[in-house]
């Protein structure tokens, strides 16, 4: 069973069965795909609110950030504008909390993806926390009840708590628990949502699949664990990748003999002659 409770002390073409398939397969990465939009939305909302001054600083004050901000943006685009884009400075920096030594530390590591969410986990830790409670026992039943419910909040990090177990959670308990239950799901142990060789999945197109709204819990799941942990999904193939994020072109010269079905892939192989 798990409960929740906030933490006081944190604030708190029909007759085709390829094409039917193709069809469904883009009808749920479309459905993971909105799910990593909504996320991305959410972290958006976190960088503004990690930056937003307190509501009981004097205007005077408010001026004042505001010119520090003006003031390091014109440097930080003076330096990046030509690798980056103005929102896309401007997002690290309130991702930072205005601290202009750590945006600068972050760009100029590339910027590369580890230091961009390890300034994000940093500034993610003055986040108000909300307690969940797990049965080891049915652990991913009480962790996907706890994503399907109306209660998450993705600006908010999770403090996990291991029923009958003395465990005080620091971030340790949490990011393996994301771990476990993101591997049940690339292994299907669960129920069978993906299909393909390990590290290139893609999702399986069956009726169960598509109506069970793991999809979205996944997707969900996936940014709040990386929000948290830094903890992703290392196990989907690149060609989803691209589809969801550039479209069917840009994905299509991703594809390989691995991101078809088996059937498929044996006439490609044997008819077409490509390996």
């Amino acid at each position: 069973m798990i409960t929740l409770s906030s933490d006081e002390n944190s604030k708190d073409d029909d007759d085709d069965p390829y094409n039917a398939c193709d069809q469904s397969s883009s009808d749920s990465v479309r459905g993971l795909n909105s799910s990593l939009v909504d996320g991305h939305s959410s972290l958006n909302v976190t960088a503004n609110s990690l930056a937003s001054p307190s509501t009981s600083s004097a205007s005077h004050s408010s001026r004042e950030s505001e010119n520090q901000l003006n003031d390091d943006m014109c440097k930080l685009q003076d330096l990046f504008g030509e690798r980056l884009s103005a929102s896309q400075i401007e997002t690290l920096y309130k991702v930072s909390g205005g601290d202009f030594a750590a945006t600068m530390d972050c760009l100029l590591k590339g910027p590369t993806l580890q230091p961009m969410i390890k300034l994000l986990n940093e500034r993610f830790l003055l986040c108000p926390t909300i307690k969940v409670r797990i049965d080891p026992s049915e652990a991913w039943e009480d962790f996907v009840a706890f994503y399907k419910s109306h209660r998450v909040e993705v600006t908010k990090q999770l403090r996990i708590q291991i029923t009958g177990q003395p465990v005080v959670d620091v971030g340790g308990v949490r990011a393996q628990l994301y771990t476990t239950i993101l591997d049940n799901f690339s292994q299907n142990r669960q129920i069978t949502l993906f299909e393909g060789p390990p590290r290139r999945l893609r999702p399986h197109c069956a009726a169960e699949s598509r109506s069970s709204g793991l999809f979205k819990v996944l997707g969900t799941m996936v940014g709040h664990a990386l929000l948290q942990d830094g903890i992703g999904f290392p196990f989907w193939s690149p060609l989803c990748y691209w589809y969801m994020f550039d479209g069917e072109e840009q994905a299509l010269e991703h594809l390989t003999i691995d991101d078809v079905g088996d059937d498929v892939a044996v006439f490609l192989t044997e008819v077409c002659g490509i390996n």
